[in-house]
């Protein structure tokens, strides 16, 4: 509501008006396109998980592409986590994230590697044995 002795002519006050009228309308238009943004990402998603229902042949198939979609959501959701978590660290303690993430990929290397060399020294144990 707009205080009318404030103003001294009729248009300032239609101005006025209208200047609240438009911001009001601005505001209710960004809510209005971020809640019909959401459902069209919703809406697609819905989509795409009937799409793979259809294309389902038995009800195997379609456990399988619930539990498909359910591990998409959670892996969606935990990166989302993360995100929100890698915001409030330091430089420091993402330099030692990435650095343990290093240490555990070099050990799953090496892991492997022994255990290929483990199968080499028994084939070439079993060769000197015959």
């Amino acid at each position: 509501m707009l205080n009318e002795h404030l103003f001294d002519d009729k248009k300032d006050i239609e101005i006025a008006r209208l200047k609240k009228v438009i911001e009001d309308f601005k505001e209710y238009d960004e809510k209005r396109k971020r809640y019909y943004a959401e459902k069209m990402r919703r809406l697609g998603e819905l989509e795409s998980l009937l799409c793979e229902i259809n294309e389902a042949k038995d009800k195997a198939d379609l456990r399988k592409v619930i539990l498909n979609q359910k591990k998409a959501i959670t892996d969606l959701s935990r990166i989302i986590s993360v995100r929100r978590i890698e915001e409030s660290r330091t430089s420091e303690e993402l330099g030692e994230i990435v650095s343990s993430y290093q240490l555990k990929k070099n050990n799953k290397e090496l892991k492997k590697r022994i255990k290929e060399l483990q199968a080499t020294v028994e084939e070439l144990i079993a060769k000197m044995g015959k």
